[in-house]
């Protein structure tokens, strides 16, 4: 006869009795086939609990890995579409810079020595001189109007004053007296036969 401890209290109990004497937990059971089957003992039921926490654990474990791949997965897409979005924005960027503004021409100074081609009315007909300056000497041409041959001028410059005859055919047939200020002559055109004074403002072209 050998002795083991009861699965319910622990007290020691023969192999052979049929339920513990101390708490009256049966000790075997009857099986179909007629043999005695003695009951799971507490080192079955550990067994159970820790076979039952790994499949929880293992399950658990599949859940995480597989959420973490559905977010490694969306990454990709958000910056495919961040970047999409950046190269449709670029070109509206670029069209908004505005175009650079126009330089302004330089002004004709007529105090520097050179040619100058001029352009202006005396008594509301249109006229045109064409002057070179060098040094205190002036001369050139100044047409009254469109017909017939142009006038000679031949004269000096003093400072911001020019003064011009004027002479067609060898005849001395007038002058010019004026001023120079920035791009433009301004003065008083007087004809020797009539007396004429008339008041002109040339423009440098």
């Amino acid at each position: 006869m050998a002795l083991i401890r009861c699965p319910q209290c622990g007290n020691p109990v023969s192999d052979k009795a049929n339920s513990c004497p101390r708490c009256g937990h049966p000790i075997y059971q009857a099986a179909p086939n007629g043999y005695m089957l003695q009951p799971s003992s507490s080192n079955n039921r550990w067994l159970y609990a820790i076979i039952g926490g790994l499949v929880l654990l293992t399950i658990i474990l599949i859940i995480v890995l597989m959420s973490s791949g559905m977010c490694s997965r969306s990454t990709p897409t958000t910056q495919a579409s961040s970047t999409t979005s950046q190269s449709v924005e670029a070109p509206s960027t670029q069209a908004v810079q505005p175009a650079p503004a126009a330089q302004p021409e330089p002004a004709i100074d007529l105090n520097e020595d050179g040619t100058y081609h001029l352009s202006g009315k005396v008594a509301g007909v249109g006229c045109k001189m064409d002057i070179t300056i060098n040094g205190g000497s002036v001369y050139g041409t100044y047409s009254y109007n469109t017909q017939g041959k142009p006038l000679q001028l031949s004269g000096s410059k003093n400072g911001n004053h020019i003064y011009m005859g004027e002479e067609y055919e060898g005849e001395q047939t007038g002058e010019l007296n004026g001023n120079i200020n920035g791009n433009k002559f301004t003065g008083t055109h007087t004809r020797y036969k009539t007396g004429a004074e008339t008041h002109f403002s040339f423009t440098a072209k």
